[in-house]
């Protein structure tokens, strides 16, 4: 059986024997580790093999505790000799799988499971309740209602596959003491079984949309997939349940959100095919994604990394929603030429590659076009000065960003103080986060009650709810 206390975030180990294949006649003694930060690694004591071998693509092995282990992708990193007995190889593997069974390469799973921090929120259901019990025959007490099983659907055609949100709970008596502890599962059912790499891609594209309608990270906690049903005793069978441990990448950063932007439920009353939407959206916006979870899960260290980036991600952005450029093609091609043309002949190499490179973009809309019309267009989605938005915001977050790309010092008086780019950092991480909800559906008023009620995007706010309109940046 799987140990319930281990997950994604827990370092554990386990002694076993590992070997390459069924019917391999040459076992291994090792330890595997997992750890939050650095993922899987095995120890074995020997080889696997007399010749000199590679990356492992597949390899078996049962722990002391009779669980079934199988690593993927296991990646050599050292040999140690150990007074010339034996050989300690030690390996960095991709996957870590811990179940009932050792999956051959065509192994398909009916359906995952799947846990993230504040999911429970998705909700806005209290599925555990407690409430004080009158006096009677056993006295004074406590009951405890639960609402367990199914919370709620969505549907995804374009991908072929159902999820649901599922609450459980656990108890425990101790003494005196009761403790009980709630959670939600998501689960992912598949049209037709569907292999490990299908679950886990579909697994991080349904967190990273949960991430996106909290406005906040969500580090996964655990997946378990889920096979068919084995008999382990005459009358008695039990669903196949393997653990997944690898490197996650979002860290555990404590969220900083509470409660969503908008909710599950919103989507299954209002929006039944948002799964669909999104399916189709996250492809195309998958770099600006990327980058607005580089700045929301806080993988910067300094205001001016945070900026750069999310200025990165709204440019990319409006590229894909405002494709346009400054001319045609063919009439750009006519003055490239002409201006590469120009290059004195007798210019340095190095110098006509650069020229030229910087020609070659010259093209697209620039930054200052780019935020004059993203601000038009939220103006007529929103109202006068979006989100505290100003059209005159403009000009000094353009000086920053190319200060912060070139150092000019002409331009360092102009640019927004260490406060400031922090704040602007953070309205455009949430401008880029309902605008890319409005992409799928989710329009600017569905979002307006769950910005007020955000942790971190609320002072972007008004007392009403209602966009509002900070100071300009300085």
């Amino acid at each position: 059986m799987i140990d319930g206390r281990r997950d994604l975030t827990t370092a554990f180990e386990c002694n076993g024997y590992f070997w390459l294949d069924d019917d391999a006649p040459n076992v291994v003694a090792g330890t595997l580790r997992y750890h939050p930060e650095t993922g899987s690694s095995l120890e074995l004591l020997g080889r696997l093999h007399p010749l000199e071998i590679g990356t492992i693509e597949l390899l078996r092995g049962v722990s002391s505790k009779n669980e079934k282990l199988t690593l993927l992708n296991c990646i050599p990193q050292r040999t140690q000799l150990q007074q010339g007995l034996f050989e300690i190889k030690h390996f960095l593997c991709e996957v870590a799988l811990v179940g009932n069974f050792h999956p051959e390469p065509t192994l398909t799973f009916q359906r995952s499971g799947i846990r993230f921090d504040k999911l429970d929120h998705w909700l806005k259901s209290d599925y555990v309740k407690t409430k004080p019990v009158s006096e009677g025959d056993i006295g004074r007490g406590l009951g405890i209602a639960v609402s367990a099983g199914p919370q709620g659907a969505l549907e995804c055609e374009r991908g072929g596959y159902k999820v649901h949100l599922e609450a459980e709970y656990s108890s425990r008596a101790d003494g005196y003491n009761v403790e009980l502890n709630a959670f939600t599962t998501l689960y992912i059912k598949p049209d037709a079984p569907r292999d490990l790499r299908w679950f886990l891609d579909e697994g991080g594209s349904l967190r990273d949309f949960a991430a996106l309608c909290f406005g906040s990270p969500l580090p996964l906690r655990s997946v378990k997939l889920l096979g068919g049903q084995v008999s382990i005793a005459d009358g008695i069978t039990m669903t196949e349940v393997v653990a997944a441990f690898f490197v996650e990448q979002a860290p555990a950063t404590p969220s900083r959100a509470s409660y969503p932007l908008i909710m599950f439920r919103r989507f299954e009353l209002a929006a039944p095919g948002i799964l669909s939407a999104w399916h189709e959206k996250r492809e195309q916006f998958q770099e600006v994604i990327d980058l607005v979870f580089l700045v929301l899960y806080g993988h910067h260290t300094r205001p001016e990394v945070g900026f750069l980036l999310i200025m990165q991600a709204f440019e990319a952005f409006d590229r894909k929603v405002n494709p346009g450029t400054l001319t045609s093609p063919e009439k750009f091609k006519e003055v490239y030429d002409a201006m590469v043309g120009a290059i004195p002949q007798g210019a340095p190499n190095d110098l006509r590659q650069k020229m030229k490179a910087a020609i070659q973009y010259a093209n697209e809309p620039s930054l200052r076009k780019r935020l004059k019309l993203f601000h038009d267009l939220l103006v007529s989605l929103v109202g006068s000065e979006p989100y505290g938005f100003k059209s005159s915001s403009i000009e000094p977050l353009v000086q920053t960003r190319n200060y912060y790309t070139h150092y000019p010092e002409d331009l360092k008086d102009k640019i927004l103080s260490p406060s400031s780019t922090v704040r602007e950092t953070d309205r455009f991480s949430m401008l880029l986060v309902v605008c890319l909800l409005h992409e799928i559906g989710v329009t600017l008023d569905q979002t307006r009650n769950g910005l007020f009620l955000h942790d971190k995007f609320r002072r972007f706010m008004d007392g009403k709810g209602a966009p509002a309109g900070p100071e300009t940046p300085t």
